[in-house]
């Protein structure tokens, strides 16, 4: 019989988709009285202020736009990189992560902008950024009555210093929402989670911080159905040929679907219905799958999708739920962002920002009928300033050495030690 070895599967859109702070710098940028919007954002993303805000909710119709496909794309083969050293499952929403570092970036200056850009691709020009922006969160919005899609954002406000400007783009661009954490803001977070994900995710922020004045949240949710479903009467089990071995339920259809073959490698695309979106599966031959991911790139993955056409495949495919979670910080700073989790690169969005956790979980089902897919990405800033200069605690309950001296000369007047007072 027909097997499936080790694959990689990604869900694709049809159309291709200090110098110390002291006490009072740290008040003045958490007064909601006398705090002001910061004049500049710094090298970057320019002043918000000055831009004429695209409204994704204005936009009726829309495709996501090349160069955000692109990107995403590119950042997906780069993290994909980084994620795949050890033998399990993998499995991530790229277009969560990076929509939710977009947005992040929307508030970045200097060499944290820089880095965001070429980690994943950013526009540096804010105002094309907000219309391609804009296009893509309506694109994948839009209601389709065939397959369920939908992605929502999330800024969740601890502080008055978040600067206003950044608040109306996060609202009008990303169509995100600004919450109220309230008492128990980890419970509030992982509950709009869990609504947005049809409570295929129930997690995705742990413990905050005590410094914690934003929460950023995307969430992506997808369920479709096979234009070509199995039949549950021929799913048969039988032998897996991965690294640990066993068994595997194996769905089994012959049908006409985008099919190609290169040098050790199958790829199959299977679309659901709508005419929208599709599952490519890349197989490689036995002992390859190593082959196969250095291999992986956007460009390369465009090439392989230009390259089906179609034709009757037998196919076999495995039933297969899978639950992943990732700590992001670590594989930025192996991509090269280093200075988002820094002060003085985030200004843009209050001052002396910086992030303090960023982390993304998501959850598979494939089965005979279709397949539901959710991801949720949640990115932590702290004002680093209130941990780094701590109110100073002065306990002498110990022997000590002291002196009286002249202030205007500094001259010594007196002078000893309290060994026992």
């Amino acid at each position: 019989m027909a097997y499936l070895a080790a694959a990689v599967v990604t869900i694709a859109a049809a159309a291709v988709a200090y110098s110390a702070l002291s006490a009072s710098d740290v008040q003045d940028a958490l007064d909601p009285v006398t705090q002001d919007a910061p004049e500049s954002m710094g090298t970057g993303p320019p002043d918000l202020a000055s831009l004429s805000v695209v409204s994704a909710s204005e936009i009726e119709s829309a495709v996501i736009p090349r160069e955000i496909a692109d990107s995403n794309n590119g950042f997906a083969a780069d993290f994909y990189r980084q994620v795949s050293g050890g033998k399990g499952n993998i499995f991530f929403s790229p277009m969560s992560m990076y929509t939710a570092f977009s947005l992040l970036y929307e508030g970045a200056g200097g060499e944290g902008a820089n880095e965001l850009e070429d980690v994943f691709g950013f526009e540096p020009d804010a105002q094309a950024r907000h219309n391609s922006t804009a296009h893509a969160m309506a694109s994948i919005s839009r209601d389709d009555p065939h397959a369920e899609l939908v992605m929502a954002n999330a800024l969740w406000q601890f502080s008055s210093a978040i600067n206003p400007e950044y608040i109306d783009v996060g609202r009008s661009t990303y169509l995100a929402t600004v919450e109220d954490p309230g008492d128990n803001p980890v419970d509030r977070i992982n509950g709009w989670v869990s609504d947005a994900t049809n409570e295929k995710i129930s997690e995705v922020v742990g413990e905050l911080d005590s410094d914690t004045v934003l929460v950023i949240t995307n969430a992506i949710y997808f369920k479709g159905t096979w234009v070509k479903q199995f039949l549950p009467e021929h799913t048969l089990e039988d032998e897996w040929h991965g690294p640990s071995g066993g068994s595997a339920h194996y769905m089994r259809i012959k049908e006409h679907f985008g099919y190609a073959e290169y040098d050790g490698l199958q790829v199959l695309r299977m679309p659901y219905e709508g005419g929208r979106l599709s599952m490519l599966v890349l197989l490689p031959e036995p002992g390859g799958m190593s082959n196969l991911e250095e291999s992986l790139s956007a460009g390369q993955m465009l090439e392989w999708t230009n390259g089906l056409s179609g034709r009757d495949v037998a196919v076999s495919l495995p039933k297969f739920t899978t639950s992943t979670s990732y700590g992001l910080k670590s594989y930025l700073l192996d991509l090269g962002v280093f200075s988002i989790f820094q002060m003085g690169s985030l200004d843009g969005v209050a001052p002396f920002a910086l992030v303090s956790d960023a982390r993304h979980v998501a959850f598979i089902d494939v089965n005979e009928e279709g397949a539901e897919a959710a991801a949720a990405t949640s990115i932590g800033l702290i004002i680093e300033s209130l941990r780094s200069a701590p109110e100073p605690r002065f306990i002498a309950d110990r022997p000590f050495v002291f002196l009286i001296q002249d202030d205007e000369s500094g001259a010594i007047l007196f002078m000893g030690r309290v060994s026992e007072p």
